[in-house]
């Protein structure tokens, strides 16, 4: 599609949207029709790839033929080459060239099996739809116990997005008051060990901080009726894009982002549910590495260019100042809710912890840039009264975060297709997003010249 109506496109979006289409599973063709709109709307407004680029990409994925173009030398020869990289100093010669040609050989793989998976899909989609794991009728007796009203509770629709969570968009009763609430309740396929009864202390006092976050009003569990949940009120908005892109550009939401992020990371430490620290932060990053590696090789997924990044990141630790604050974890457009320009609300807090600040303003960059400028978020981030890391922070973090996205993308892409994770949700950041994620990677670390 070289030219369409983007606003018939985002109408029809909210209308199969509107049918709960979601989750998105394999086997459902309505389904299928609103992640590729979503797909064409966010390729063509992040503009990440040029045409050239996205021809030849496309030319190599319908080629059959390129499977035994790929010369395993490469992988076999690669670890071993990159196991001790120079420290400070990228990778270089015919060690670069191999991660290089390795790395993007198993991306094309990862893409063409993703496809493969699209049409294999035999179940009827019916069997994987609108099963929620929450019993709305006890809920509505455990938050009429709360409140000391009678409340009555309804779920209208599922949330499309989340990996570890669910997410429903609900109509909440009290007495003869109505108000849109959502209930958020963990699951077991996620990729994150996290629980909404660890994020509700947390949500409770940023709120009354003042950082834009939606109004706790209840967790806890309700036996035989559904796992751990909690209850907010509903922030009128919508998320633009993903830790890496940008259905939105403009400067003044990205200036709103480093805004409310400099709040965020304004608010003292003391005063959250975390009480003091007692791991300094560079041992908090070497974790954070480590977890990383444990977790891309349980995928069984050999991967040169992160075994380069991992090290290079041990090695140069000594970049990162011993500074801490409340960090998000997972701060970008896929967890803001943005209204007339404006940020409403920040949501997901499930990875909310004491860290380095830098942390949550690199995780984000791509999509960052996709919005607006880096620089122009760097500067309203210190005009809201943030304090800017160093070049040689800055540059860490972007590669600590781009290394540990695109394990998360590996992760979620291992998992499609096997046991409960048949949703579309969950292959589509292994072949939207792994792709860019590890091509900013290998460039800042200085593959791009391979």
């Amino acid at each position: 599609m070289d030219s369409y109506d983007l606003n018939r496109l985002l109408a029809i979006k909210d209308v199969l949207a509107d049918a709960n289409v979601e989750p998105f599973d394999i086997r459902d063709p309505r389904q299928c029709a609103y992640r590729v709109l979503t797909d064409i709307i966010a390729r063509d407004q992040a503009k990440h790839d040029s045409d050239a680029e996205e021809s030849a990409a496309r030319a190599a994925l319908l080629d059959p033929s390129l499977d035994g173009c790929i010369d395993q030398s490469f992988v076999e020869a690669v670890p071993a080459c990159v196991d001790r990289p120079q420290s400070g100093a990228p990778a270089a010669g015919d060690c670069a060239l191999q991660a290089a040609q390795s790395h993007f050989s198993f991306i094309v793989k990862l893409e063409r099996r993703y496809r493969a998976l699209l049409a294999s899909g035999t179940k009827p989609a019916a069997e994987a739809v609108l099963d929620l794991p929450i019993d709305f009728q006890r809920l509505g007796e455990v938050l009429t116990a709360h409140c000391g009203k009678p409340v009555v509770i309804k779920a209208n629709k599922l949330s499309p997005g989340g990996y570890s969570k669910v997410t429903v968009f609900s109509t909440m009763e009290v007495g003869h008051q109505s108000r849109q609430v959502v209930v958020r309740c963990d699951v077991g396929a996620g990729i994150a060990e996290t629980s909404v009864l660890d994020e509700y202390p947390v949500i409770k006092m940023l709120h009354d901080a003042g950082v834009a976050v939606p109004r706790p009003i209840w967790a806890g569990r309700l036996e035989k009726a559904g796992g751990a949940m909690m209850v907010m009120e509903q922030v009128a908005g919508n998320a633009f894009g993903s830790p890496i892109s940008s259905i939105i550009q403009d400067d003044g939401l990205c200036r709103e982002m480093a805004v409310h992020l400099a709040r965020l990371h304004g608010v003292p430490p003391s005063a959250t549910e975390f009480g003091c620290s007692t791991v300094d932060t560079r041992s908090k990053i070497l974790s954070m590495i480590e977890s990383s590696a444990v977790d891309l090789g349980k995928t069984g997924v050999d991967s040169p260019v992160h075994t380069y990044a991992f090290q290079w990141l041990r090695d140069n630790l000594h970049l990162v100042g011993p500074r801490e604050a409340v960090v998000h974890g997972d701060y970008g457009p896929h967890n803001l809710l943005v209204e007339d320009g404006r940020v409403n609300a920040i949501l997901d807090w499930e990875f909310v912890k004491i860290g380095h600040p830098a942390e949550d303003i690199c995780w984000p960059r791509l999509s960052i840039e996709a919005v607006g400028s880096w620089e122009i978020f760097l500067d309203a981030y210190v005009k809201a009264g943030g304090i800017r890391p160093t070049d040689d922070e800055l540059r860490y973090f972007s590669i600590l975060g781009l290394a540990r996205i695109s394990v998360m993308q590996t992760q979620i892409d291992s998992a499609f297709g096997e046991g409960p994770a048949t949703l579309v949700r969950w292959a589509a950041p292994g072949v939207e997003r792994f792709r860019p994620s590890m091509l900013r990677l290998g460039q800042m670390l200085g593959l791009e010249a391979a």
